[in-house]
C-alpha cells in the first residue's frame, strides 16, 4: 500500500548540510494502511519553538552522536554492512 508514497521525498538542511528522507524510509505498511512515521508537534521550550524532533524514522538512515559537554551533535549517514 505505500508504493506511492516511495516517490515523495523530505529534505532538512542543519547547518547548510542536506539529510534526505526518502518515502520508503517515511512509511511503514501496516494491513492495507500505508503509515507515515512523522507527525507535527507544537513545542516551545526554554529556547524558543522547536520545529522537529528527529526520531528514529531520521536515525535508522543517519548516525548521531551527541557531545553534551562540547553542546553538539554529529550526524553522518547509516554504512550499510555486505
Amino acid at each position: 500500500p505505500c508504493i506511492q508514497a516511495h516517490t515523495l521525498s523530505l529534505v532538512f538542511t542543519i547547518d547548510g548540510v542536506e539529510y534526505a528522507l526518502q518515502g520508503r524510509d517515511l512509511t511503514i505498511a501496516s494491513g492495507e494502511l500505508c503509515l507515515i512515521l512523522i507527525m507535527g508537534m507544537d513545542i516551545e521550550s526554554t529556547i524558543g519553538q522547536v520545529d522537529w524532533i528527529l526520531g528514529d524514522a531520521f536515525m535508522r538512515k543517519f548516525y548521531v552522536v551527541h557531545d553534551y559537554e562540547g553542546e553538539r551533535i554529529g550526524m553522518a549517514p547509516v554504512v550499510k554492512r555486505l
